[in-house]
């Protein structure tokens, strides 16, 4: 081989999960598959399987158990170590001291003892740093405060870190973590070629995809809905421990012959095909919001509330509507008017392709990773 020739970069990912279960481990399979086919090798550490892990680890080259980190420090070298999930200090303290390290914080696990970035009452979001003292009251005693604590300080000690968005960004700032330490890079979603979109179902079809649990906020989308003069079908694609709530909910307003719950599926591009618009109803701050660009790759508009990382990719009037934070009758006001104007809705469905097509191509991905080796003095690069 040529002495000169570059050797192939390697990637471990470290989290909690090792399957299909949720925007982490997808954002994991997504970014793997897109740096394996750019000649990166892709190992994955582990602590316990979830949904179809056999075929979310048959994409890696390698696989290890987060308990034998110490057999893959004395026997692997990796240019990047990739943290995700984890919580064990003693992991990322192990790792971070053998490897060039980076976090990806995709959510507010690591500055919030709660994890949800809300106050307990009302579910009120929480605009504060992380405060051991307070923190642990706004916790109601449920996290481990000496653990989270020695967590964070770890994790605080990487190298570098990735965001998904500008609002997670300032999160990290504002919980001391250092600033040129900070890397912004969007995830990966690549388009393929749709056929413009010429007119609405009939009725129209209206579509929620994530977990159904009260932070992504389906309950304040039924009660838009119900508000609704003109006719659609509404499909809620997920699963979670709020089903039987929202089915009943669905009743008790009147609507349930108009929504189906047709549970959790892992490739749901036939619902998006049908669908001609988006809800993305989240009450909590999320750190970006994956399925809101998904959507766009499908050229469906968006209405949601503009909280978090939404604002990185919902731009209001352009590919979609913004409405305030759990405001329900703002979000069916809108809902009404793309119902009723779905011209526009189309037009905003093919600026929301534009934008991903420019903005999440899996060549911008490679990319930005290739510049993070180089800056943070990873070799091969």
């Amino acid at each position: 081989m040529n002495a000169k020739a570059k050797k192939q970069k390697r990637l471990l990912y470290v989290s909690e999960k090792a399957g299909f279960y949720g925007g982490v481990e997808r954002y994991i399979y997504d970014t793997a598959h897109t740096l394996k086919n750019a000649g990166w090798e892709i190992s994955m550490m582990y602590a316990e399987e979830a949904l179809d892990a056999k075929g979310f680890l048959a994409l890696f080259d390698k696989s290890f158990r987060m308990e034998d980190v110490d057999a893959v420090i004395a026997e692997e070298d990796f240019e990047l170590v990739m943290i995700l999930k984890v919580t064990a200090a003693e992991i990322v303290s192990k790792l971070r001291l053998a490897f060039n390290v980076c976090v990806c914080v995709s959510d507010h696990d690591y500055y919030c003892l709660r994890h949800h970035k809300y106050f307990p009452l009302g579910r009120i979001n929480c605009p504060l740093p992380s405060n051991l003292f307070y923190c642990t009251l706004c916790s109601l005693g449920r996290g481990r405060i000496l653990k989270y604590s020695a967590l964070l300080n770890e994790i605080r000690k990487c190298g570098s870190f990735i965001v998904l968005s500008e609002f997670m960004r300032q999160n990290l700032l504002k919980n001391n973590f250092p600033e040129k330490a900070v890397h912004k890079i969007y995830p990966v979603c690549p388009v393929k070629e749709i056929k413009p979109r010429k007119a609405f179902s009939k009725p129209p079809l209206i579509i929620f995809a994530g977990q159904l649990i009260r932070g992504k906020g389906v309950d304040l989308m039924l009660r838009a809905l119900a508000r609704l003069k003109s006719e659609y079908r509404a499909l809620i694609v997920g699963d979670g421990k709020d089903m039987d709530f929202l089915k009943k909910l669905a009743s008790e307003l009147g609507i349930a012959d108009k929504v189906e719950f047709p549970g959790r599926h892992d490739d749901i591009s036939e619902y998006w095909e049908k669908a001609d618009i988006a809800v993305f109803p989240s009450r909590w701050q999320e750190p970006f919001g994956l399925v809101g660009i998904e959507a766009f790759a499908h050229k469906i508009p968006v209405v949601g509330f503009d909280v978090g990382g939404v604002g990185e990719w919902l731009h209001n009037g352009k590919n979609g509507l913004a409405v305030p934070a759990k405001d329900v009758t703002a979000m069916y006001v809108e809902l009404e008017y793309l119902l009723r104007e779905p011209r526009e809705a189309i037009e905003m469905g093919e600026a929301g392709y534009e934008f991903v097509e420019k903005n999440f191509s899996p060549e911008k991905f490679v990319r930005a990773m290739n510049c993070l080796l180089k800056e943070t003095g990873g070799n091969n690069v």
